[in-house]
């Protein structure tokens, strides 16, 4: 998450907008200051448990793009096999 000071300032702003919204009211300047506290960090929590999870996923799918191996199922050879010549095809001696 954010530093520190980055963090209470965050908390700063949203308790003010809390408290905005609310009307101003005198006296409720840590229920502000714990409600934006609480959103902030279930937000990150929120955002670090996605980021998890697509990292995950990245992992178990990666390289999504790399073609499958040759399987010789097709009956091609392989562009880095050397190809086998036949009795008919090899050069005489």
């Amino acid at each position: 998450m954010a530093e520190p000071d980055e963090l209470k300032a965050a908390i700063r702003n949203a308790a003010y907008a809390r408290w905005q919204q609310s009307g101003c009211p005198q006296g409720h300047e840590l229920e502000h200051w714990l409600e934006a506290e609480r959103e902030l960090r279930e937000a990150a929590c929120a955002t670090a448990d996605f980021d998890d999870l697509v990292q995950e996923t990245s992992e178990e799918s990666f390289p999504a793009s790399d073609p499958p191996a040759w399987t010789g199922a097709s009956g091609s050879p392989s562009e880095h096999e050397e190809p086998t010549e036949t009795p008919a095809q090899a050069p005489s001696r």
